[in-house]
């Protein structure tokens, strides 16, 4: 049985998305500007790079008003060379959302050579009176 993204329901287990990031195997800086056009132009997505080699984080594209913001994080050590697409707390609930519903142009996401990075999940449940009785 094969399971597609699309298949998976976090939110009826009380789960949510606090972390997401996606391997693109490049270090390219036009290829992570037309990204991060993309997803500005699609999401309404603020995208910032940051170079590991130096320690600088610049703003790539948008402001504070966009819904969510995407980091793109250039590595190039002797382990990996590439770029990882990292998506934080709420920001990465919803580019997982997005996600789901495949709505990423080919021609831009090079999916043949970006692989998932990392997810990771968090309990989301909310108080009782019992609990609040208890602190």
């Amino acid at each position: 049985m094969n399971t597609t993204v699309s298949d998976i329901c976090f939110d009826s287990e009380g789960l949510r998305i606090d972390y997401l990031s996606l391997n693109l195997q490049f270090n390219n800086l036009e290829q992570i500007k037309r990204i991060a056009n993309f997803l500005s132009d699609t999401l309404n997505c603020r995208c910032i790079l940051f170079d590991q080699s130096h320690r600088k984080r610049h703003l790539l594209i948008g402001d504070n008003r966009c819904l969510f913001t995407a980091e793109f994080v250039v590595n190039s050590n002797r382990y990996w060379n590439g770029t990882t697409l990292r998506f934080k707390g709420r920001h990465a609930e919803l580019f997982y959302g997005y996600l789901k519903f495949q709505i990423f142009d080919g021609s831009v996401f090079d999916l043949e050579h970006t692989n998932l990075g990392r997810i990771d999940l968090c309990y989301d449940r909310k108080l009782k009176q019992c609990d609040k009785d208890l602190l």
